[in-house]
């Protein structure tokens, strides 16, 4: 009996795992304030003013208002479940590993300005509310909510 011959055929694999060790393994997708820019008028910038909010200032007078972290700690689950759906697509070649991270980047950013704007606990103080003649917290000129961006790196 004749011995048989296996043909090994690459139908891709080869170039897809070295443009995903290129890319892919070493991409990351940031979301938050990216820039300590903002121009703004009470000598803080935008970075300055998110850290304060996310974290609350310790001489208690900010209480604590995170929008960043409470929003990814509330969605990991949705963030992770999407994640693996791009990589399929990835993996798939519909689409290149940055486009994947930008559109996870695009979600959480939706996400956290979502979040701000349906209001963030704790209430505002009365003389606050006053000041800035609204109610919503991390809301004034939306100069923070528009810094809320993302960058693949």
């Amino acid at each position: 009996m004749a011995a048989r011959r296996v043909i090994d055929r690459d139908r891709g694999w080869r170039k897809l795992r070295q443009d995903l060790e290129k890319t892919s393994a070493k991409r990351r997708v940031l979301v938050g304030i990216q820039s300590d820019d903002g121009g703004r008028d009470d000598g803080l910038n935008n970075a300055e003013l998110a850290a304060v909010h996310e974290f609350g200032r310790l001489d208690g007078t900010i209480p604590e208002r995170s929008f960043i972290r409470a929003t990814i700690d509330e969605n990991a689950a949705k963030y992770k479940a999407l994640a693996k759906l791009l990589s399929k697509g990835v993996i798939n070649r519909k689409m290149t590993a940055t486009q994947a991270l930008e559109i996870l980047g695009q979600k959480v950013v939706a996400d956290i300005r979502a979040r701000i704007r349906a209001g963030i606990k704790p209430d505002l103080a009365t003389a606050t509310i006053a000041r800035k003649g609204s109610s919503k917290p991390l809301i004034d000129s939306n100069q923070l909510i528009n810094a809320i961006t993302y960058k693949v790196v």
